[in-house]
């Protein structure tokens, strides 16, 4: 069984380690007060200068077997300047890897040390020696500590760039989302009413094709104009979709509360008897909201088609604060009811609700004594949370 390699020291501090006993018996061999080397040279030499392979693992253990090593030479041989370099790479590495406090314990209890193997050896209290370890040590531990914050700060600010980058990452996925379920909406829209009004023509083509020809051509002149007006819709939505950065916006006319005259009659004519009144005067609603009041009275026309039981009845009051839409409808019988729930997704009323949210508006939708409810109330300004009063038994959006 191997040696793991996070025991082993890195090649480049034991290159380090080696060359700086290397020197130290070097310098111990041509010194002239020294004159060889001796046994304290060489076990202090290798006590200071081994434990420097080590620096990046254990930095607070080299940094004391190398100091015991230097005080063992500067007390009992000849103090050579490698052992010095060596030092003062292992309080580097303390201070470049571990808390500031302990930096400067470890720096201050080395130079406190060195200062009395000086004075041991009889030096006095500020000669230069005494001082010379002061500063060597503040400047490794000082130079370390500064590495430290350096390496600190890259570190932080890789961490910053990698959340902006995962925030935008995640604005992008936030706005694909929203993109889609835009696209979906309006595609829901635009495919659902047509296809509804062509569905009843078509079954009122077929029902009088042979007892009423002339009825029956006028019924496929619907059809026909509800196929050209699905075409002309997604061909504006898909410009939309398809227009590039820079190009402005497409010429065709939004659907808004002016063209809604004109949805109603679309009804009448495929005999969904409509009551359709306006109260109050209008008080000019942003365009967005405008056609989210379009969208909302067309789906629940359409809705009302596949699934009510008799006429609808619609209600627009303009207010102060905003527009009000009621619209209601008769329900089934219950063996009818049921056949016909069938035939939705329930992505019609998700989409009024995200409409109506997405402008600061309140949707509420669900059964009432009389039938079917679809109540909403948008804001004429800037998105504010108010509540119309609505009938109890469902929660309003």
């Amino acid at each position: 069984m191997g040696i793991p390699a996070k025991a082993l020291p890195r090649p480049l501090d034991a290159a380090l380690a080696v060359a700086l006993f290397v020197l130290t018996m070097v310098l111990a061999a041509t010194d002239p007060v020294e004159g060889a080397v001796g046994a304290v040279s060489v076990i202090g030499g290798a006590l200071a200068c081994a434990p420097v392979a080590f620096r990046d693992r254990l930095p607070a253990w080299v940094a004391f077997v190398s100091l015991f090593g230097c005080v063992l030479v500067a007390v009992f041989g000849v103090f050579q300047t490698s052992l010095q370099i060596a030092l003062g790479v292992a309080l580097y590495s303390v201070a470049s890897r571990r808390e500031r406090g302990v930096s400067v314990r470890i720096g201050l209890f080395s130079a406190l040390c060195l200062t009395v193997a000086d004075l041991s050896r009889g030096e006095y209290l500020f000669a230069p020696s005494a001082l010379w370890w002061v500063l060597s040590v503040g400047a490794a531990v000082s130079i370390g500590y500064s590495v430290r914050v350096h390496r600190e700060r890259l570190t932080d600010l890789r961490d910053r760039a990698r959340r902006a980058e995962e925030r935008r990452e995640e604005e992008a996925r936030r706005r694909v989302m929203e993109e889609r379920l835009r696209i979906a909406r309006e595609l829901h829209d635009v495919v659902a009413h047509n296809i509804t009004l062509i569905n009843v023509q078509a079954e009122v083509a077929a029902h009088l094709l042979r007892e009423d020809p002339d009825e029956a051509e006028r019924a496929l002149t619907h059809v026909r104009e509800g196929g050209r007006s699905v075409l002309a819709e997604m061909s504006a939505l898909l410009s939309v979709m398809r227009a590039e950065e820079g190009e402005g916006p497409p010429t065709a006319p939004a659907p808004s509360l002016e063209r809604l005259s004109k949805l109603v009659e679309a009804f009448e004519e495929a005999g969904v008897a409509v009551d359709y009144r306006v109260e109050g005067a209008p008080t000019g609603l942003p365009s967005g909201t405008d056609l989210v009041a379009y969208r909302i009275v067309q789906e629940a026309l359409t809705n009302a088609r596949r699934h009510g039981g008799g006429g609808v009845r619609v209600r627009l009051r303009h207010g102060e604060g905003g527009l009000s839409i009621d619209v209601r409808n008769p329900l089934p019988p219950s063996t009818e009811r049921r056949r016909r729930s069938t035939e939705g997704s329930g992505s019609g009323i998700i989409g009024m609700r995200e409409r109506v949210a997405a402008v600061g508006g309140n949707l509420w939708t669900g059964n009432v004594d009389d039938g079917f409810l679809v109540r909403a109330f948008l804001p004429a300004g800037e998105a504010h949370d108010r509540r119309e009063p609505v009938p109890g038994g469902e929660e309003g959006v």
